[in-house]
C-alpha cells in the first residue's frame, strides 16, 4: 500500500508540473525484442516468399533463362536437342516436368560412367563439362540475382522491386557473381595440377617406398582443402550471390568468404532454415504441378473434342511441362535470398528488416507558372 500511494503521489506531482509523466516502460528486456511470432521463430519469415511463386514476371524470367540455358547446354555437350513428348494425360505433364528438372542438374556432373570406362573420350568429355559449367554460371547468375533480391525483399517484409530496377541491379552485379563462382573452381584446379605433378613424379619410381609415402601425405594435405572448397562451393556460392544482390557495396571475394563462413561456422542454423525452405519448395512444387496437370486435362480434353491436330497438343504439353520447373527454379533462389538474411542476422546481429535499398532517381518537379499567368488564371 505504501508503494502504491507513493507511486500515485509521484504521478500526481509530475502531471501538475511542467512535465507530464510518460507512463511506465513495460517493454524492457525480452519484451522489447519479442512482439510477434517471427521474433520467436525467425524461419516464419520465409513464408512471405511464396508470393514470388505466383508472380507471372518472375516465372517468365525463369522460363526464358531455362530455355536459353537448355539450348546452349545441349550444343556444348554435343547432344541432340529433344523436348519431352507429351500426350493427352495429365500424369504425363507431371512426369515430363520431373524429367526436365533432372535435366537441369546435369551441370553438376563432371564425368559420367561412360567417361570413366572409356578413357579415349575422357579428355573431350571433361572439356565439354567444364564448358557446360561456365555456360551455366554465365546464364543463371543474372536471373539468380533477380530472384535472390526479390526473395530478400519479401523476407524483410517489403514489396518486390519493380522489374526495371531489379534488372539493372542484376546486370551491374553479374560480373562479380561470375568471379565469385569461378574463384573456387580455379583454386581447386590449381591444387589439382599440383596433385597431377606429384602423381607424374611418383610414376618415375612406382615401387619406391620412400617416395610414395611422402607423396601420399602431401596429396592428402592438398586434397583436403580441395574438398573443403569444392563441397562448400555448392552452398557458399549461392550465399555469396545473395550478398552481392542485397548488400550496398559488395565485394566478390568478401561475399565468397562470407558464404563459406556461414556454412562451416553455423551449419546447424543453416540446416534448420534449409529444412523449412525445402518444405516450402515441396508445397510450391505440389501446387505448380497440380495447376499444370489440371490445365493439361482441361486443354487436352477440349482439343480432343475439337479434333485438333496432335502437333498442337504436343506443343502445348511441352510448354506446360516447363512451367513447374521454371517456378521451382525461381522460388528456390528466392528462398536462398531469404535464408541469407536469417543467417546474416544470426551471424552478425544485423536485423532482417535492415536491408539495403538502391536509391531511386529523384522525380522532376513540375515547373512553376509565372506570376502573370497566375494572375490571369485568377
Amino acid at each position: 500500500m505504501t508503494n502504491a500511494s507513493s507511486e500515485n503521489k509521484s504521478e500526481t506531482m509530475a502531471s501538475s508540473g511542467d512535465k507530464v509523466h510518460a507512463g511506465h516502460e513495460l517493454e524492457t528486456g525480452i519484451l522489447n525484442r519479442v512482439r510477434e511470432w517471427i521474433d520467436v521463430f525467425a524461419w516464419l519469415r520465409l513464408i512471405r516468399t511464396l508470393r514470388l511463386a505466383g508472380s507471372p514476371p518472375m516465372i517468365l524470367i525463369g522460363i526464358t533463362t531455362l530455355l536459353v540455358w537448355w539450348v546452349g547446354q545441349h550444343w556444348i555437350l554435343g547432344e541432340k536437342l529433344t523436348l519431352v513428348a507429351i500426350d493427352g494425360k495429365a500424369a504425363s505433364v507431371v512426369s515430363a516436368s520431373q524429367d526436365s528438372m533432372m535435366t537441369t542438374m546435369q551441370f553438376v556432373r563432371l564425368m559420367n560412367a561412360t567417361t570413366v570406362l572409356n578413357p579415349s573420350i575422357q579428355d573431350a568429355r571433361v572439356f565439354r563439362q567444364f564448358g557446360s559449367i561456365l555456360w551455366t554460371i554465365f546464364i543463371w547468375s543474372p536471373s539468380a540475382l533477380i530472384f535472390l533480391r526479390q526473395g530478400a525483399q519479401l523476407t524483410a517484409g517489403r514489396s518486390m522491386m519493380n522489374l526495371r530496377d531489379v534488372n539493372q541491379l542484376a546486370i551491374l552485379r553479374a560480373p562479380a557473381s561470375w568471379l565469385t563462382a569461378i574463384v573456387p573452381l580455379v583454386c581447386v584446379l590449381s591444387m589439382g595440377l599440383i596433385i597431377l605433378l606429384i602423381g607424374w613424379i611418383t610414376k618415375q619410381a612406382p615401387t619406391s617406398t620412400w617416395l610414395l609415402m611422402p607423396s601420399a601425405l602431401l596429396i592428402v594435405l592438398i586434397g583436403l582443402p580441395c574438398g573443403i572448397l569444392a563441397f562448400g562451393a555448392t552452398i557458399a556460392v549461392p550465399l555469396a550471390w545473395s550478398a552481392l544482390a542485397n548488400e550496398k557495396d559488395p565485394d566478390a571475394l568478401d561475399s565468397l568468404s562470407r558464404g563459406y563462413e556461414y556454412l562451416y561456422r553455423r551449419p546447424f542454423h543453416l540446416l534448420i532454415h534449409a529444412l523449412v525452405a525445402f518444405v516450402l519448395l515441396l508445397v510450391v512444387t505440389f501446387l505448380a504441378t497440380g495447376v499444370v496437370s489440371a490445365a493439361g486435362m482441361v486443354t487436352f480434353s477440349i482439343l480432343g473434342w475439337a479434333a485438333a491436330p496432335h502437333a498442337l497438343a504436343d506443343l502445348i504439353g511441352r510448354i506446360l511441362a516447363i512451367i513447374p520447373m521454371a517456378t521451382c527454379f525461381a522460388f528456390s533462389w528466392a528462398l536462398i535470398g531469404g535464408v541469407y538474411l536469417l543467417i546474416r542476422e544470426e551471424a552478425g546481429g544485423q536485423q532482417v528488416e535492415d536491408l539495403w535499398e538502391p536509391k531511386r532517381p529523384s522525380r522532376k518537379r513540375l515547373p512553376k507558372l509565372p506570376k502573370s499567368d497566375r494572375a490571369s488564371e485568377g
